[in-house]
């Protein structure tokens, strides 16, 4: 049986370049570096990177669409993999106005993951 799907919002499969930044109110050294999205929607994205991030981890996130940077504010939700590929889910905590319509617009416009 298939696990029951949580999301609130559908994703949509989208090889994005975001930059992240990690909160420093969590006793964590602030960390800023790059990675790549698997899908995305209004609700959060699926990121796919070699780093370490911990579920509950607080993240600043950019998102580069087309010739906008979508900025966004982020939690962690699940890591799965091991060795130097992982796979995190990450739900959107506070998205500014002009990001959550770019993330609207690419929703609707692209085919669902």
């Amino acid at each position: 049986m298939g696990q029951k799907e949580r999301r609130k919002s559908p994703r949509v499969g989208a090889h994005r370049l975001v930059s992240f930044r990690r909160s420093e109110d969590r006793g964590t050294t602030g960390y800023e570096g790059f990675v790549r999205t698997l899908n995305l929607g209004v609700g959060g994205l699926l990121l796919e990177t070699d780093y370490v991030f911990e579920p509950g981890e607080p993240l600043r996130l950019e998102i580069l669409s087309g010739d906008s940077v979508l900025r966004a504010k982020g939690e962690v939700v699940y890591r799965e993999g091991r060795g130097k590929k992982f796979k995190v889910g990450v739900r959107f905590t506070e998205v500014s106005q002009e990001a959550l319509g770019g993330l609207e617009e690419e929703v609707a416009f692209s085919p669902p993951d």
